[in-house]
C-alpha cells in the first residue's frame, strides 16, 4: 500500500511510512509534505472526506481507562 500526502495543495504518494510532527504539529515526512488521512467525526465515524493529519497539542484533560486487553506470546524454548 501506498501513504496518501498533501504535496502544498497537491496529492502525491509513498512507501516510506517515516513520519515526524513537525512544529505546528502536522504529521509529515521528510520532505515535509504532510500525511492524508479519512476524516472522522467526534465518535470516529468516517465522515467521506481526506485532510492533512494535525496532532493536537494543547492539554486535554486524563481520563481513567476502564478496560485493558493484552496479547503475547511467549516462548516455550
Amino acid at each position: 500500500g501506498f501513504f496518501i500526502l498533501d504535496d502544498n495543495g497537491g496529492r502525491a504518494y509513498s512507501r516510506n511510512g517515516i513520519f515526524s510532527v513537525d512544529r505546528e504539529g502536522w504529521v509529515v515526512n521528510s520532505s515535509d509534505q504532510k500525511l492524508v488521512i479519512s476524516e472522522t467525526d467526534p465518535e470516529g465515524n468516517l465522515t467521506g472526506g481526506v485532510g492533512p493529519l494535525r496532532i493536537d497539542k494543547s492539554n486535554i484533560s486524563p481520563r481513567a481507562t476502564s478496560t485493558i486487553e493484552v496479547g503475547v506470546n511467549l516462548d516455550s524454548g
